[in-house]
């Protein structure tokens, strides 16, 4: 019983920890974006 409760603890951090990255990729290519969009478009950098 242990052994089945930590095989699904191991594969609900798995998905957990494969969502983090999908959503943490996704917003830092958004973030990219928007700043070269802001830059050609004149805005100031710091």
């Amino acid at each position: 019983m242990l052994a089945n409760y930590n095989h699904l603890l191991i594969q609900t951090y798995l998905v957990v920890a494969l969502i983090y990255l999908v959503v943490n990729a996704s917003l830092s290519k958004l973030a990219r974006g928007l700043d070269a969009r802001q830059s050609i478009k004149g805005g100031t950098r710091a």
